[in-house]
């Protein structure tokens, strides 16, 4: 089989590892059960998400230089069973701020060193389809993974929350070692067939911007898309985690109905990943978080001057911002590689994780303690300024592509 085929199958699993590596997600699950059996704050428990969070940017950093060192398939092998052991080890604790350490700081530091591993090989594997890879791996990817919450709320109940915080880390880790075993690296300089059969030259195919960190954050295109991106994740992380409680308050629904807004959202991050990846491959990066940016700032207006209180208005805002929070994943993971290179990705990557840092501190802290009408109206500014950030993007990506066709043609007229 032909390296072009192949690459679905690594992409398929690297889907399937994508179930197991999301534990801090899991604590809306686990903190109820936790807080019964052994007294620990929810709010405390809280914690967990929050900090997992803050290791994207050290996690990506580090884990993107080791990669280097020993290729993404090994990567993901060792850095899974620290992952694994992590959760193992969380469930024996004594103490709510040691299962913090245990599955928020290593288990986070776990799970955002296995996604570089992963958007790395997606990368390298798809220079022709890079922004469809990449929403494959984020939409259908992650709106699998929000099935999984029933089933581990039913085993919570079956047994105990201990018993399924071990099961749980014992069944993620056969799953990431075991498929990585058969995931490959993508080889050094890969280009698909059919896109050199285009009749462009492979130097062309091959040759592009590279930027290290330090020289990425001196143009001004890092900063357009640091900010369209962080509109995005605002108004995504504001919902999140509390958007059935939001609801509750907002369309007077019982928990249990409120319980759909929290699958809605996850649905709506699963077609935003899907759809802004081919968009991100048809009209490119900058373009596409401008439209989301735009879309989701005239849905919130809508619902804030005409429909405050409906149903159906207050879903499309839920599936909406969802769509957002997908879109800034993929279209992150694209752009990055795209317009900053190849050899610094999990470096750049990392840098660029400050803004989900940022927007994971504004966004939970806005929901808890404000109400619906002010949430919305923060989302939608955020949104506002991240469509006019767009535009300035797109802007200067076209100046450091000028710039680079500009050097490429200086060498070969040497």
């Amino acid at each position: 089989m032909s390296i072009d085929k192949k690459r679905w199958i690594v992409l398929l699993l690297h889907i399937i590892i994508l179930q197991a590596i999301q534990f801090p997600y899991f604590i809306s699950v686990l903190a109820g059960p936790l807080n019964e059996t052994r007294n620990w704050p929810v709010v405390t428990l809280m914690l967990v998400f929050t900090v997992a969070i803050w290791c994207y940017s050290p996690a990506m950093i580090i884990c993107s230089k080791i990669s280097e060192k020993i290729g993404e398939r090994k990567l993901l092998m060792a850095v899974g069973t620290l992952y694994a052991g992590s959760i193992v080890v969380s469930a024996f604790v004594k103490s709510a701020a040691a299962f913090i350490a245990f599955g928020g700081v290593f288990a986070g530091f776990g799970m955002m060193g296995l996604m570089m591993a992963q958007l790395s090989s997606i990368g390298k594997y798809f220079p022709d389809k890079r922004g469809l890879a990449m929403g494959l791996y984020f939409g259908p990817g992650i709106a699998l993974f929000s099935f999984l919450m029933i089933p581990v709320a039913k085993c919570i109940n079956l047994t105990s929350v201990t018993t399924t915080i071990i099961g749980m880390g014992i069944i993620f880790g056969i799953v990431i070692v075991g498929v990585s075993f058969f995931t490959k690296d993508p080889p050094k300089g890969y280009i698909p067939e059919k896109w050199e059969e285009e009749g462009n030259p492979v130097e062309s195919l091959l040759a592009g911007p590279e930027y290290n960190w330090i020289e990425m954050i001196k143009t001004p295109a890092f900063y357009m898309l640091f900010v369209a991106l962080l509109g995005l994740q605002v108004g995504g992380y504001s919902m999140t985690g509390n958007v059935s409680l939001m609801a509750q308050s907002a369309l007077g629904v019982s928990d249990t109905q409120g319980a759909f807004f929290s699958m809605l959202i996850f649905i709506g991050t699963g077609i935003g990943g899907l759809i802004s990846g081919i968009l991100v491959d048809k009209i490119g990066g900058g373009s596409t978080l401008l439209a989301i940016s735009a879309v989701s700032a005239l849905v919130l207006i809508v619902y804030l001057v005409m429909a405050q209180g409906v149903y159906s208005m207050f879903a499309a805002v839920t599936l909406v911002l969802g769509v957002g929070q997908g879109g800034y994943a993929t279209v992150q993971a694209s752009v990055v590689m795209n317009v900053f290179g190849v050899k610094h990705y999990g470096t750049n990557l990392g840098i660029f994780g400050i803004a989900m840092i940022i927007s994971a501190l504004i966004g939970p802290t806005l929901a808890g303690s404000a109400v619906v009408n002010t949430v919305f109206i923060v989302s939608m500014l955020v949104n506002m300024i991240g469509a006019a950030a767009s535009l300035a993007y797109i802007k200067f990506e076209k100046r450091i592509f000028r710039k680079f066709e500009s050097q490429r043609k200086q060498i070969e007229n040497v």
